[in-house]
């Protein structure tokens, strides 16, 4: 326990932090058993579920693979007995239970941190204010390296604090390390080290000039000699990243989703940080404004002279941490900010936490408990609320994804149930399966249906089949379960619907002069090919290339748990 070596260990403080570590596992345990998603799916099946030596340099997808996380995942897959990548995705549930630990350790280190370098109320409240902010949820179990980028920077401004305070080397080499890893991870993190190593290098212009003009004589001037020593530690951790990024810096500069551009000169700031900081506060409004009220009290407070200095190093790295892309005019996704959680929840707890101290007991304890309350109610509302509003977007095809709601997180988002699909309906493994690109997530439906014994095709992709002339279309459509009341799957002749739209305009290519083809659609299946026809998907130009060598082709369109429909079902 020498973490708290400044103050002794509260009874009270650990009982509320033990509380908030609770809740953030039974958080977790809803995300537990989610399917993968398409960024999950390319680290695990690029990188994770490789030998050591792919995952640490291949270069076959792309450069920005969270190489450490996916480092680490790979040695846990090892160790947990996952070795084919197939057989493995009905137990990632065992991958995502690793990450519990890791962001148990981010909360502790908050927890610590607020502890060690403000006081007992800040601690207090820097365990409920992370726990209760839903992006911080939304990605502890993400198999990603979201979650080890907010455990590192927790590390980076522990013993980076500790070091200006006790002059230890190790906190600095730890420091060091931590930056690297953060670095190493994600590649865009860039954003906090940037002004991070910025603000040292300032304050120790500043150390330096101060003590020379003061003390001329003084040989050894402690804190610039000390931040010096700080900024060649950073200097050989730049040169560190600078060589781990070689084989592939030039395709991490221009990756398409790192070197996009924005619209607007100022979007950083007129859009995107407003945006970021909405996140983070996360509806808790009376905490922002407590949070202000206490700011009066923590800049008037004298004996606050070395908490005022660590808070002003948090805002500044927080505003300077946008000040970055706004200076490339970059367009940042909303996740690449996350790092800036710990800085923002740090930035509102200390003054609440001073607010705290200026009341009296049991005043104090009191508002503290209401806080603590209003933050878990507050966070359950969240979670409701962005649950139903995910499961709208899904059932209408809409794709989300940022900090605060994430499609893939619905409850309703369910790939592998196309797989539970086509095996309730006993489909025969020897005609084809031709897949309809799956609107939120093609890739995530493509491999799971790929656990199946079935020749999966995708339209961009499709071959000449040695099975026969028969193959399944298989069209994945959330809304499915709310139709099939009021429609049902019926054959129509091509040549009924010739010239009405431009549905039947692609039918004509399937059906290429053969009027006798029949073809099983879904009433509602229509909209869904006229907007693959609008959007280019080729559909129509590969399938006419297939029916060219296939006379006697036969399509079968399915929906999501609709049963097979047959010529036998249908004469009847």
């Amino acid at each position: 326990m020498k973490i708290f070596n400044k103050y002794k260990i509260d009874s009270t403080a650990f009982l509320y932090w033990v509380v908030s570590a609770v809740i953030l596992v039974f958080f977790a345990w809803q995300y537990i058993g989610h399917d993968l998603y398409w960024d999950e799916i390319m680290s695990l099946h690029y990188f994770t579920f490789k030998d050591l030596g792919d995952t640490l340099f291949s270069d076959n997808y792309r450069p920005n693979n969270h190489i450490f996380f996916n480092l680490c995942n790979n040695v846990f897959r090892q160790g947990l007995g996952l070795e084919n990548w197939y057989a493995s995705l009905d137990k990632i549930w065992m991958l995502r239970l690793c990450q519990i630990p890791i962001a148990l350790l981010t909360l502790w280190g908050m927890f610590a941190l607020g502890k060690r370098f403000f006081n007992k109320e800040t601690a207090i409240l820097t365990s409920v204010l992370l726990i209760s902010t839903l992006p911080f949820l939304n990605f502890i179990t993400q198999l990603r390296g979201y979650n080890f980028t907010l455990l590192f920077v927790v590390g980076i401004l522990y013993f980076s604090f500790l070091y200006i305070a006790e002059r230890k080397n190790i906190s600095l080499l730890i420091s060091a390390i931590c930056l690297y890893l953060l670095l190493y991870t994600i590649p865009s993190n860039a954003y906090f080290a940037i002004p991070f190593v910025l603000f040292w290098g300032m304050y120790w212009v500043y150390a330096f000039v101060q003590e020379r003009s003061k003390q001329s004589d003084l040989q050894h001037p402690t804190l610039s000699n000390a931040l010096f020593k700080m900024l060649m530690a950073y200097v050989v951790v730049a040169l560190c990243v600078y060589w781990t990024y070689l084989p592939f810096l030039d395709r991490i500069v221009s990756d398409q989703f790192i070197s996009r551009t924005a619209n607007s000169r100022f979007y950083i700031w007129t859009d995107f940080f407003p945006r970021i900081v909405q996140h983070f506060v996360s509806a808790r409004y009376l905490v922002l404004l407590l949070s202000l009220v206490g700011l009066y009290f923590f800049i008037r407070t004298k004996s606050n002279k070395q908490e005022r200095f660590y808070w002003l190093i948090l805002l500044f790295v927080f505003v300077g941490s946008f000040a970055t892309p706004f200076l490339r005019n970059d367009l940042p996704q909303e996740r690449y900010l996350l790092f800036g959680l710990p800085l923002f929840v740090l930035l509102l707890a200390v003054p609440l936490g001073s607010l705290l101290r200026q009341l009296k007991q049991p005043s104090s304890s009191i508002l503290l408990f209401v806080v603590y309350v209003y933050c878990m109610l507050t966070l359950g509302w969240q979670y409701q609320s962005v649950q139903s509003q995910l499961v709208n977007n899904v059932e209408k095809e809409k794709r989300v994804v940022g900090l605060y709601a994430n499609f893939y997180q619905s409850p309703n988002f369910r790939p592998s149930d196309i797989v539970d699909f086509i095996q309730t309906q006993a489909l025969d493994t020897d005609i084809p399966l031709l897949m309809m690109p799956y609107e939120l997530d093609m890739i995530a439906a493509a491999q799971y249906l790929k656990t199946t014994d079935m020749d999966i095709y995708l339209p961009k992709r499709i071959k000449n089949t040695e099975k026969g002339n028969e193959m399944i279309l298989l069209y994945i459509n959330p809304k499915a379960p709310q139709y099939l009341k009021k429609h049902i799957a019926y054959p129509i002749e091509v040549d009924q619907y010739r010239g009405k739209s431009k549905m039947s305009i692609l039918l004509d290519y399937m059906n290429h002069q053969q009027a006798s083809t029949q073809y099983y659609l879904l009433s509602s299946f229509g909209k869904r090919l006229e907007r693959l026809y609008t959007q280019h998907y080729k559909m129509g130009y590969e399938l006419d290339k297939l029916t060219n060598d296939q006379n006697d082709f036969q399509l079968y369109l399915l929906t999501k748990r609709l049963p097979l429909v047959n010529n036998e079902k249908n004469t009847q």
